[in-house]
């Protein structure tokens, strides 16, 4: 029994030869608890790290695909270097690992970027409405609205056979679809989007004035029940702020940063929290639309400067005006850092950096994730989604300047239009209102003297006499 002990010890030292002597020590220690596989592909791996002349703590994708060529034997690796080699950086095995994951998967749920505009309307279209999308292809508005139209125009033609109605572009019609939409549990907010992207079918498709009035009567009569959900976005942005507001935000990061260093650095774990993490700095600094935020680009949007610092700038998908926050505060760019590196050295980030430029920030990949990605990912850690931290920050400036807000408001948030900030503007009128009339109270009080300060005036100059 003895023999056989010693003889696969002398073995796994054989195969761990090439490792650095304090990586085989800690597996010859833990010989009994190897997995099966674990020295040859370790040794393997510290054998082409070596021929290709890298560093051992920053080894490159290309050492992880040489020693484990199946995704069993790549996590083997990074197990092993996880609990045997903590020295040695793992982030080019997660990169590999996700190239396993992307080839295994097909690549669902990622985009390559917006879809074109189509030439013609889609055959699932009534014909009525085919024959209108010439004026809405082109509409002077963007692509990216296009698109959001063409989308539920199509969900609107599929309910059309379920109830029955005629397709002409009516008041009729849009309250069939309306009480239809309804029926199936859809939140008003969607169902307002349905309608409006019927009423920009038959307005740019030149539909009747009429018809089109009553389309957007519809419309406006959906819109009620948004602005009843609207008083449950207040409650959480209220419970937010409650809760600490930017500094419970903030100390929601510091426990993901945690979160990610404790865990082994190739794990899904590690690379989720350090995404969470960023996107959550980012969004204090620059509270941006969820679309936009999932769509950045290193070196397009986002840009490391070769001194450490980090730039953002981006052109705005759903109005199409660009945003220039300029170079981003030292915390936050100190998350972008470990989202790239990814547990790699610290020295490395420039080069990473470079090595990444062209690819999706969040998915380091061409590809994007879906436009609610990193909503998701912020409702799942904080209870909101990314849209109520533009709120916070509006409030934030409301409150401490209400004369500056709006301008200040409008440009931080992107907004290009008088309605798109018309509800944070008469907000911070209302709150300079209400200061101006404080201030002009104090005043008065100030300048009134108290009816016994009067009167101890009066007889004092009564006795002077």
């Amino acid at each position: 029994m003895t023999r056989s002990i010693d003889i696969k010890r002398a073995r796994i030292a054989e195969l761990l030869a090439p490792a650095p002597a304090t990586v085989r020590a800690r597996m010859l220690a833990a010989a009994d608890d190897l997995k099966p596989g674990a020295a040859a592909v370790v040794g393997r791996f510290f054998t082409i790290v070596a021929e290709r002349g890298e560093p051992r703590d920053a080894p490159s994708r290309a050492s992880f695909d040489a020693a484990a060529a199946s995704e069993p034997t790549l996590h083997t690796l990074l197990s092993a270097l996880a609990r045997h080699a903590p020295e040695v950086s793992t982030a080019a095995g997660r990169e590999a690992r996700d190239a396993w994951y992307r080839r295994r998967s097909g690549g669902r749920g990622r985009r390559r970027g917006p879809a074109p505009v189509p030439t013609s309307a889609p055959g699932s279209w009534p014909e009525a409405w085919r024959a209108l999308y010439p004026g809405l292809r082109g509409a002077r508005i963007a692509d990216s609205s296009r698109r959001i139209y063409i989308r539920a125009v199509g969900r609107c033609a599929a309910v059309l056979g379920e109830i029955g109605e005629p397709p002409a572009l009516t008041r009729w019609l849009g309250y069939r679809l309306m009480e239809a939409f309804e029926a199936k549990g859809l939140r008003p907010a969607t169902i307002v989007a349905y309608l409006t992207a019927l009423e920009a079918l038959a307005k740019h498709g030149g539909v009747a004035p009429a018809d089109v009035a009553g389309l957007k009567e519809m419309r406006s009569r959906a819109q009620l029940g948004v602005a009843a959900l609207d008083a449950l976005k207040v409650a959480r942005v209220q419970a937010l702020d409650d809760a600490g507001g930017y500094a419970a935000i903030m100390a929601v990061v510091a426990s993901l940063a945690a979160q990610a260093d404790a865990a082994p650095g190739w794990s899904a774990v590690a690379d989720n929290r350090r995404r969470i993490a960023a996107i959550l700095g980012v969004a204090m600094n620059a509270p941006a639309r969820g679309g936009d935020v999932s769509g950045w680009v290193l070196g397009r949007d986002l840009i490391r400067t070769e001194d450490g610092r980090w730039r953002l700038s981006w052109t705005q998908g759903k109005t199409g005006g660009g945003v220039d926050m300029g170079a981003l505060w030292p915390e936050v760019c100190g998350l972008l850092d470990d989202l790239i590196l990814a547990g790699a050295p610290a020295r490395m980030a420039q080069v990473i950096y470079r090595r990444l430029a062209g690819m999706n920030w969040l998915t380091r990949t061409p590809e994007a994730p879906q436009a609610r990605y990193a909503s998701t990912l912020v409702e799942k850690a904080i209870g909101a989604p990314l849209h109520d931290l533009r709120t916070l920050a509006a409030d934030h400036l409301r409150e401490h300047d209400p004369r500056t807000a709006p301008d200040v408001v409008s440009t931080l948030l992107g907004h290009r239009c008088a309605a798109s900030c018309a509800a944070y503007r008469a907000r911070a009128e209302g709150d300079a209102a209400c200061r101006d009339w404080r201030a002009m109270r104090e005043t008065m009080i100030a300048a009134r003297k108290p009816r016994g300060a009067r009167r101890d005036q009066t007889v004092t100059t009564e006795n002077n006499r």
